[in-house]
C-alpha cells in the first residue's frame, strides 16, 4: 500500500517497522551469502590438497637406513643408553659400579685389531611397587678390523663363552631358552634360577658382531618377595630390543 502525503499525494516505499525487516532480512540473507562462499573456498582448498591425483604427485618417501662402514669412537655406549632411557628407572644416582669402565680402543690403543667397545654397568632398581633387583649389564662389540679377522666368528665364540659362565653366576640353573619375538636377528638364550636360592636371570645375546649380558638378582633391600620367571622375561624384553637396535644401527656392517 502506498502511504498518502497531506494534499493527497502518496508516497512510494517502506516505512516503519517494514522498513525495518526489509533492511534486516537483506542483510542476513547478504551475511549467509558471504559465509557460504568462504566456506566453499575452503572445501575446495582442502579437497585439492588431500585429492588422490595430489597424493601421487608427491608421495611419501620413508627414511631407511644406509650400510655404514663405521662408527666414530664413543658413539657406541649401552650403559649410557640405559641411563638416557631410564630402562628399568635406571639412573645415574642409582648405579652401584663406577662409571669408568667404559672403552673403545680407537680411543685407548688406537693400534689394537679388531677395534672393540666394551663395558659393564650395575644399578639397583625398582620394578614394581615393591621389588628392588640389580640389574646388570656387560657388553662386548667387535667393531672393525684392519686385518683378516672374522668379526662375527669372534662374536660367536664369545656368545659360547658366556653361556659356558653361567654356572658361575646362577647357582642352581631351574630352567633356560630362548626368548622369543625379538625383532633383530642373532643368537640369544637366558637363564633362571629361583632368586630365593642365590639364583636370578641372565640373558646372553649377540646381534651382529656385538655380545651382551643382562643379569638380574634379587637386591639385600627387596621386600623377599621371589621373582617369578615371567617378571624377569618381560623386563628384558623390553631392555633387549633398544640394545639389539643400537647393536644393528650402531656396529658396522659387514
Amino acid at each position: 500500500m502506498y502511504a498518502k502525503e497531506k494534499g493527497g499525494k502518496s508516497r512510494r516505499g517502506l516505512y516503519g517497522w517494514r522498513a525495518f525487516f526489509a533492511v534486516f532480512g537483506c542483510g542476513t540473507v547478504a551475511a549467509f551469502v558471504v559465509m557460504g562462499i568462504i566456506i566453499g573456498s575452503l572445501n575446495m582448498f582442502f579437497s585439492a590438497l588431500s585429492s588422490p591425483e595430489q597424493r601421487q604427485e608427491s608421495p611419501l618417501v620413508l627414511g631407511t637406513r644406509q650400510p655404514r662402514e663405521t662408527t666414530k669412537p664413543g658413539v657406541l655406549d649401552l650403559c649410557e643408553l640405559v641411563e638416557a632411557q631410564a630402562m628399568m628407572s635406571a639412573t645415574t644416582g642409582n648405579r652401584i659400579n663406577e662409571g669408568d669402565q667404559y672403552e673403545d680402543t680407537a680411543l685407548s690403543d688406537k693400534e689394537a685389531d679388531p677395534r672393540t667397545v666394551s663395558d659393564s654397568c650395575t644399578w639397583e632398581v625398582s620394578v614394581g611397587a615393591t621389588e628392588v633387583w640389580n640389574f646388570n649389564l656387560e657388553y662386548v662389540a667387535y667393531m672393525e678390523t684392519k686385518g683378516n679377522s672374522d668379526l662375527i666368528e669372534l662374536a660367536e665364540r664369545r656368545f659360547e663363552s658366556e653361556v659356558g659362565e653361567v654356572e658361575n653366576v646362577l647357582k642352581a640353573v631351574e630352567e633356560e631358552g630362548d626368548i622369543e619375538n625379538l625383532k633383530r636377528e642373532g643368537d640369544g638364550k637366558y637363564f633362571y634360577s629361583p632368586s630365593d636360592d642365590g639364583g636370578g636371570f641372565v640373558f646372553i645375546r649377540r646381534v651382529k658382531s656385538g655380545v651382551y649380558v643382562v643379569t638380574l638378582t634379587s637386591s639385600d633391600r627387596g621386600t623377599g618377595k621371589t621373582a617369578e620367571l615371567q617378571d624377569y622375561r618381560v623386563e628384558t624384553v623390553k631392555v633387549a630390543e633398544m640394545f639389539d637396535e643400537a647393536f644393528e644401527r650402531q656396529i658396522p656392517d659387514l
